[in-house]
C-alpha cells in the first residue's frame, strides 16, 4: 500500500509542475468562420507582428487573441474592423480581386518552419522585448515576404543575417527539413463583409509545452495505476 501512495504522489507532483510552467497562451485556436480584428501592429512600416482579437462571430466578444504575420506585402486592412476567416489552406491570396503579387501560391516551406518555431516561442526573447524589438519584427516579416516571393520592393529594407531565423534558415536549407514533414503552418485567407479578399496571415495552432507535458504526465499516471491494478 505504501508503494502505491508513493506512486501517487509523484504523479500528482508532476501534474502540478507542468501547471506551474505552462506559459500564459500566446495564441487563440481559429477555424474558418470565425472572425478577427486587428488590435496593434508594428509601427515600421507596418512590417512586424499583428494582434488580432478572435470572435465566432461579426463583432462578436473576443474569444481570445492571436499573433501572427501578413504573407502578402502592400495587401492591406482597416483597425477595430471584424473580418471573416473564409479559408484556411496551405494557398496565399486566395480571394483578393486585385491579384496582388504571390496570390494562389502554395506557402514557402521555409516559411512553414520559420513560422513553427515563432509560434513555438523560439523567438521571443528577440520579438517581445528588448530596445531591437520592433526592428526584429521587421525583419522577420520581411524574411517571410522575400521567401514567399510576395514582396514588392517599394521600401528597401535590408535583412539582418545575425538573428536566429536567419541560422534556424540555414539549418532548414542545408539540412532539408523540409524533406522530413509539414510544420504545420497554413495561411487565413480574411475577407470583408462584402466577401473580397483583404489579407492572409500565416497561422499554427503550435500545442504548449506545459500543455504536452499534462498530456504525457496523465498517460504515465494511467499506465502507473493499470499496471498496479494487476498486481
Amino acid at each position: 500500500m505504501k508503494k502505491h501512495y508513493n506512486y501517487t504522489l509523484l504523479i500528482l507532483a508532476l501534474l502540478v509542475s507542468a501547471l506551474c510552467i505552462t506559459p500564459a497562451a500566446m495564441a487563440t485556436a481559429i477555424g474558418a468562420n470565425d472572425w478577427v480584428t486587428l488590435k496593434s501592429w508594428n509601427s515600421i512600416d507596418s512590417a512586424g507582428i499583428m494582434t488580432y482579437a478572435v470572435s465566432h462571430t461579426s463583432n462578436g466578444p473576443t474569444v481570445g487573441t492571436y499573433d501572427t504575420f501578413c504573407i502578402q506585402d502592400n495587401v492591406y486592412i482597416y483597425a477595430n474592423t471584424s473580418y471573416l476567416v473564409k479559408d484556411i489552406s496551405g494557398t496565399v491570396g486566395k480571394f483578393e480581386p486585385s491579384s496582388p503579387k504571390g496570390s494562389n501560391k502554395p506557402i514557402n516551406g521555409g516559411v512553414d518552419y520559420l513560422f513553427y518555431l515563432f509560434e513555438s516561442g523560439k523567438y521571443d526573447a528577440q520579438l517581445y522585448a528588448g530596445p531591437n524589438m520592433m526592428k526584429n519584427q521587421a525583419d522577420l516579416q520581411y524574411t517571410f515576404w522575400n521567401l514567399q516571393g510576395t514582396y514588392d520592393g517599394s521600401s528597401p529594407f535590408s535583412i539582418m543575417s545575425n538573428t536566429a531565423w536567419a541560422n534556424d534558415l540555414k539549418n532548414y536549407n542545408n539540412q532539408a527539413l523540409g524533406l522530413q514533414h509539414s510544420w504545420g503552418t497554413q495561411v487565413l485567407n480574411i475577407v470583408d463583409a462584402s466577401g473580397h479578399g483583404v489579407q492572409n496571415q500565416l497561422y499554427n495552432q503550435v500545442p504548449e509545452p506545459g500543455t504536452m507535458l499534462l498530456f504525457g504526465s496523465g498517460l504515465l499516471a494511467l499506465a502507473g495505476f493499470r499496471r498496479f491494478a494487476k498486481k
